[in-house]
Order: C-alpha cells, then sequence, then structure tokens
C-alpha cells in the first residue's frame, strides 16, 4: 500500500497534557467522561493536521472494554490513506491516551497504532463484536485494509483492551493485485498461506462458533464536531455525538 507522509504539526501543545493525560481546567467540577470527551475534541480538532479535515474521515465511540464508558477512536480511511490519529479512554477522572500493538494495515500513524482505521470504522460497519458460543467470551473484531488502482489487502484482527493498552492479533488476511492483466491473489490464516479454498472454509468454521452481538458504536464526520474554515468548535454537535452513545450492558458476562 503506498505511504502518504504527512507532517504532525506541534499545535498539539495547545492541549494541556500531564503524562499523556488532558486534564480538565482547574475549579471545575469533577469531570465526567462526556465533560471531559468535549474539551479533548475541541482541542483534538483545533491542532488537526489535516487528517480529520477530509470527508474520509471518521471520529468513533465504543466501549472496547465494556465498562460502560466508551473509547474514542478518530482518523481517516480511504484507499490509500488508513491511519489512526487519536485514541483515548476515560480512566480515574482524566482522558488518558490508548496504546496499541499487535498486527495491522495502518500507515503513517502519529500516534504509532498499527491498526488502521478501517478497523475502527462505523460507517463501514468494519468492527464489530462477537459473543463467543462455548465459552461466553466476547471479542471485537475489525477489519483493517486499503487498496491502491492496482492493489488491495486487507485482514480481520481481534481487539482486546487491558488498562489503556490495545492488542491486535491477526486472524486472516487476503491480498491482491491487477498489474496490466497480471493478476494475482494471497491468502493467509492464522498467519499461514493458504488456498482461497481454504481460506473460506477457515474462515466459515472461525465465525460459526460466534455470534455478532450489538456493540453500541456511534460514529460522526468531524466536520459535524469542527467549522474548519472559520476554526471553531461546534459544540452543540459535539454534545449530541457524546449524547448519541448509548451502553450496552453485559454486566455478569465474561470480558
Amino acid at each position: 500500500m503506498k505511504k502518504i507522509t504527512r507532517t504532525l504539526l506541534a499545535a498539539t501543545a495547545a492541549i494541556t497534557l500531564t503524562g499523556g493525560l488532558w486534564s480538565v481546567p482547574a475549579g471545575a467540577a469533577a469531570p465526567n467522561w462526556k465533560a471531559s470527551y468535549k474539551e479533548y475534541i475541541k482541542q483534538m480538532m483545533k491542532s488537526d493536521n489535516g487528517h480529520l479535515n477530509s470527508q474520509d474521515a471518521e471520529v468513533v465511540l465504543i466501549d472496547l472494554n465494556r465498562d460502560g464508558i466508551p473509547e474514542l477512536i478518530a482518523g481517516e480511511s480511504y484507499r490509500t490513506v488508513n491511519t489512526v490519529v487519536a485514541a483515548v479512554t476515560f480512566r480515574n477522572g482524566k482522558v488518558v491516551k490508548l496504546q496499541q500493538s499487535g498486527d495491522g494495515q495502518g500507515e503513517e500513524s502519529p500516534i504509532n497504532f498499527n491498526l488502521g482505521m478501517s478497523a475502527f470504522s462505523v460507517k463501514s460497519n468494519n468492527l464489530k463484536l462477537y459473543k463467543i458460543s462455548k465459552t461466553g467470551e466476547y471479542i471485537y473484531i475489525g477489519e483493517d485494509g486499503g487498496s491502491s488502482a492496482i492493489s488491495w489487502s486487507g485482514g480481520d484482527y481481534a481487539i482486546r483492551m487491558n488498562g489503556t493498552s490495545l492488542l491486535s492479533t491477526e486472524i486472516s488476511t487476503f491480498s491482491g493485485s491487477d498489474d496490466e492483466g497480471n493478476e494475482y491473489e494471497n491468502y493467509s490464516f492464522n498467519k499461514k498461506a493458504v488456498s482461497k479454498k481454504d481460506y473460506d472454509r477457515l474462515q466459515k468454521t472461525y465465525y460459526a462458533k460466534m455470534k455478532e452481538v450489538k456493540s453500541g458504536a456511534v460514529s460522526v464526520r468531524p466536520q459535524d464536531l469542527y467549522d474548519f474554515e472559520q476554526e471553531k468548535a461546534n459544540v452543540a454537535g459535539i454534545e449530541r455525538f457524546l449524547n448519541s452513545f448509548k451502553p450496552i450492558s453485559t454486566a455478569g458476562q465474561k470480558k
């Protein structure tokens, strides 16, 4: 996949950070996640370096650890561009940056995410929550990937959250190219090359052991949160977005 090189602006210094934490201004009432995320979104948009001022950008709220409070993930995904530019959670009254390790097909993430925004996209229905029938465990699976004029690639990745860390594990991948009529396709499952026939069979067997359930994830265009021409936050739009998230109850069930 062709890499897109962009320069990260130093404007992020405008955000009040302490050891990777966003702090609500002194004297404010005890913070909740909505109030804290509202301030974070304002500064995130203000300091954007061009990734979010795009029709292909998306801001997502999704409860990856299923504690009733969503994580916020933002980035851009279309063809050769597939990057996460912001990922945070809310812990102990503060917005905290998420770290990610493991597999993925992201490109040029300024926060060093291997997973691309494609894997978290709600508008493309790429991120889904499943319940494993035998164990009752819940697992998120994101479809990551991209394409160019002559090539394409994708893959399924299990995504788990532990504290402020995300771990992604490759389940399967596919890729192909059509360069001057010389078309080829590659498939893998559990990081081993397989034929198209075996890929289809293994995928079917894997997903037969689980059932998709509602995740409660919501997303919005950055343009609904911020007027990039006027350089002004749309406070009403931000509040509507935050209020649109409704936690899905899975209390007492395995994570």
